[in-house]
């Protein structure tokens, strides 16, 4: 008669190795609540009130880590070149364009371009001229979009990628929203929020330490079932010959 694989999973060998995915998967499943409640209670919370330095969080040609993302920044320099209009951007139901401009900041060998999007203007408003000589300008970080490319006075997306063979190099990989537009037609662009009432990148992080645990799961059963069928396969060998 031939071994069920119930028989050859309750060997102590895979017993034990089982004992050991359990606790890996349990450490995983626990990492995974642990960021679902941290992502209830970011979505929670209040946020940073005070914005930090630009030089604190982000450097130039840097990655854009998750947790800056969404920061407060303040950030000192100097408007520079001619606004792009970045299309097809809605607000309040409306279609426009957010308005954006190289913003060169001091690094203490040069100055690196920091993208900034001023505010959101309709489609037949032009957008009111930015301060002249050194501001301080206070925004969130946002992550660099798609490269989609440029063209003339427009562009599609807000990306690091296409904006630097425009303004050259250096420039930071991501860009600053202003928390205030000028008075007139540009209006301030309010951050994405999320109706869900979860913080959507803690819960992908306890999203993929579940699936870890599942998988984890996973691979002792398929270890256990090509032995059984390894075992299977020899008996039919043995039987042959």
């Amino acid at each position: 008669m031939s071994p069920s694989f119930l028989s050859t999973a309750v060997r102590p060998r895979w017993l034990g190795l089982l004992g050991l995915v359990l606790a890996l998967a349990t450490a995983f499943a626990a990492l995974g609540s642990w960021q679902l409640d941290r992502s209830r209670d970011e979505a929670d919370a209040p946020g940073i009130v005070e914005p930090v330095a630009l030089r604190d969080v982000l450097q130039p040609q840097e990655p854009l880590t998750g947790d800056a993302v969404g920061r407060p920044i303040e950030a000192t320099g100097e408007f520079t070149g001619e606004p792009l209009r970045v299309e097809g951007r809605r607000l309040d139901g409306e279609t426009g364009a957010w308005v954006l401009m190289a913003f060169a900041v001091p690094t203490g060998t040069g100055t690196a371009t920091l993208p900034v999007v001023r505010g959101w203007v309709p489609d037949d408003a032009r957008a009111p001229e930015p301060p002249a000589g050194t501001v301080t300008i206070t925004g969130r970080l946002e992550s660099s979009e798609a490269p989609t490319g440029t063209t003339g006075g427009s562009v599609e997306s807000v990306s690091s990628a296409d904006l630097v063979n425009r303004w050259g190099s250096p420039i930071y990989a991501g860009f600053l929203v202003m928390d205030s537009a000028p008075a007139g037609p540009m209006r301030t662009i309010p951050p994405v929020t999320d109706d869900g009432g979860f913080a959507l990148l803690n819960l992908s992080y306890a999203l993929q330490w579940w699936i870890f645990a599942a998988f984890a799961v996973f691979i002792w059963w398929r270890v256990v079932r090509d032995a059984h069928r390894h075992e299977l396969a020899a008996l039919v060998d043995n039987g042959s010959s």
